[in-house]
């Protein structure tokens, strides 16, 4: 994989606010509200015309209540059609689906969970 650009990784920890964000049906203005910011600033955010602190991303990320590392790309997946998937249509269930998967506490039913939709897809 080649070398990432900083505005790539902006990108998508935008792209990635936004997901959360509207998978928990909340709008640029309550994120705002509940960070104590403009909406503009979340809509910046959203559309990587302004970066995200680290220390504002971990604000974003306990408001989300999502980890912080769902907010941060651990490698930038340029090619990959799970991205993809995740902007299409029906991105929505997904994110719906990786909420609910998020809250599983027991590792042993994330596994089987993780089986399940493995068996379905094959």
């Amino acid at each position: 994989m080649g070398k990432v650009s900083c505005a790539q990784i902006n990108t998508e920890i935008g792209k990635r606010i936004r997901r959360y964000r509207k998978a928990i049906g909340w709008s640029q203005s309550e994120l705002a509200k509940r960070l104590d910011v403009s909406f503009q600033q979340i809509q910046k955010y959203e559309n990587a015309t302004n970066r995200v602190s680290a220390g504002c991303l971990v604000e974003i990320a306990a408001a989300l209540r999502v980890p912080l590392h769902d907010l941060v790309p651990a490698e930038y997946p340029a090619n990959d059609s799970s991205c993809q998937q995740i902007e299409s249509s029906e991105g929505h269930l997904t994110d719906r689906l990786l909420l609910a998967f998020q809250r599983i506490c027991d590792p042993e039913l994330k596994q089987s969970v993780i089986t399940l939709a493995e068996s379905l897809v094959e």
